[in-house]
């Protein structure tokens, strides 16, 4: 089975000099890995700027140290890790590689995009880590080798898809972070933190 690769592209907003968001990748694909599997968050702090990263920075604190925890137990212990602050959306996703299954939480304004033959549509739901917790929904869809899944914040336009007729996979096969920074470049915001994470 050929291994998932990642690509990750980020701009800060203008006038800022480091972004808001941040990835955490964890990548335990190895046969012999106690748990094969590959963890990817996408975190959005709110406003942007060095402010922001700090409190997405706390996320990815928290993220470590739950890797192996349910996805939804992550997305609640991030909360409890930013209360008090200024908070944060959070995408986050799951690859089983041993059960071949692929599974996503969400909390506030991240989104994922997927070319996958599951037919993968995560949905986040509103709210904001270290304010308000929504009520949590794992979404979990089978895996297959070459899946692709894109997550964003909402610093990339809403309005992109993975097809012929926009931003093809076929123009980009084994170059993930290629298209990781075509995401960026063509439906990045100017004013907002910008981030793409590309699993594939």
């Amino acid at each position: 089975m050929a291994a998932i690769k990642f690509g990750v592209a980020q701009r800060p907003k203008h006038g800022q000099k480091i972004p808001g968001d941040a990835v955490f990748i964890h990548d335990a694909q190895a046969p012999d890995a106690p748990c094969r599997q590959v963890l990817v968050a996408v975190v959005d702090g709110l406003g942007s700027g060095e402010t922001a990263a700090q409190v997405s920075s706390q996320a990815v604190d928290c993220i470590k140290d739950n890797l192996n925890a349910p996805l939804k137990m992550i997305i609640e212990q991030c909360h409890l890790a930013l209360r008090g602050s200024r908070g944060a959306a959070m995408m986050v996703m799951r690859v089983d590689l041993a059960a071949n299954q692929v599974s996503f939480v969400g909390v506030g304004n991240v989104g994922v995009r997927a070319h996958s033959v599951s037919g993968v549509h995560p949905v986040s739901k509103n709210g904001t880590l270290g304010y308000r917790l929504p009520k949590l929904k794992e979404f979990s869809y089978n895996y297959t080798p070459g899946d692709l899944f894109v997550l964003f914040s909402d610093g990339v336009s809403n309005h992109f898809s993975l097809d012929e007729r926009d931003i093809s996979p076929v123009d980009f096969r084994d170059n993930p972070q290629g298209l990781a920074e075509a995401i960026i470049n063509r439906y990045g915001k100017d004013d907002d933190d910008i981030t793409a994470a590309v699993v594939w």
